[in-house]
């Protein structure tokens, strides 16, 4: 019998877990994707055409799971001239004309996706409704989406005090059919707020979780970010998941190994930093402490790309290593 392991995230953190797991032919993997990315090529997608968030976090997930080597590589260029077309990337673009080729059904565009790139595993939305992400700060502030909250400098560091979907959404069914069928669910990497708990505030996703016999594991950011957790340390980041799952995480996979001192340089300068590990022994999860970076690679970001990613990413081979290994 194949593990079944299903992740929920988005964003490149998703692409790098599920790059790691597809090589295990003895997994069978499925991942599940927060709807509330309105950053970027995919905001501008969502604004034009009246659409839910079905952009980039997919095709970075379709891209991971992807054994179609060559055509992957063409879904994540991204273009950097043309007016309407520069910021864009080709797998956008495609994901964009699947959507409207399919009327809206974004099950069936993710059916002939699959069948495109040669997928090893299931893309699912958690959700199909057109959503968004409201934040409210410590301050009193309220922001209503992803991109106000990760691109807005006036926010100078505050705390998010509340997190929700507007409107509230149910889950997508099959979404749920999996994580009741899974042996391992995995919450992160990637954005706290905007990728694992936007997928856990959906309803009937959280109460799924908690109800599976599956092993649940948390993996850790590795660096903060300005507007969302700013200053957290890693036991923050495990208390906030918490906090929404209104659960129990039962691992927690967390790095234990400093950056070279030129990317931290880069990231200082956004005043993002590396998440300090500081949980205690007397935890009721257990902790697996690992040198979780992609060393010897710095991802270089385009001109054309509005949306702050990372400069170093996890690595995919350790990470999937562990949680296969659990």
């Amino acid at each position: 019998m194949k593990q079944k392991i299903v992740t929920l995230g988005g964003g490149t953190g998703s692409l790098m877990i599920l790059t790691g797991l597809r090589k295990y032919k003895e997994v069978k993997v499925s991942t599940i994707m927060a709807m509330a990315d309105d950053g970027g090529s995919t905001g501008r997608m969502r604004e034009e055409f009246n659409m839910p968030a079905f952009g980039g976090d997919f095709r970075d997930a379709l891209v991971g799971l992807a054994e179609n080597e060559s055509l992957k590589d063409i879904f994540t260029h991204r273009f950097e001239r043309g007016k309407e077309l520069k910021g864009h990337s080709v797998g956008n673009i495609i994901l964009l004309g699947l959507f409207e080729a399919t009327e809206g059904d974004i099950p069936k565009a993710l059916d002939i996706a699959h069948k495109i790139l040669r997928v090893r595993g299931k893309v699912y939305p958690s959700t199909t409704e057109n959503i968004k992400l409201v934040c409210e700060y410590d301050d009193g502030t309220i922001l209503d989406s992803q991109h106000k909250i990760d691109n807005l400098p006036l926010k100078n560091g505050r705390r998010v005090v509340d997190c929700r979907l507007e409107p509230q959404p149910k889950a997508y069914e099959e979404a749920i059919k999996v994580i009741k069928q899974a042996d391992k669910i995995v919450l992160g990497p990637g954005d706290l707020y905007s990728n694992v708990i936007a997928n856990i505030l959906v309803k009937g996703i959280g109460e799924a979780i908690n109800k599976s016999k599956a092993k649940k594991i948390y993996v850790v950011n590795l660096m903060t970010k300005f507007n969302q957790t700013h200053k957290m340390k890693s036991l923050d980041f495990v208390q906030e998941v918490e906090k929404y799952l209104k659960g129990d995480i039962d691992y927690v996979i967390v790095n234990n190994s400093d950056l070279p001192k030129k990317i931290n340089n880069h990231y200082e300068n956004e005043k993002w930093f590396m998440v300090q590990d500081n949980i205690p022994e007397d935890v009721s999860y257990k902790v697996i402490r690992e040198k979780i970076w992609l060393e010897g690679k710095e991802f270089k970001r385009v001109s054309s790309d509005v949306v702050p990613r990372s400069f170093i990413r996890h690595d995919p081979k350790k990470i999937a290593e562990i949680i296969v290994g659990l």
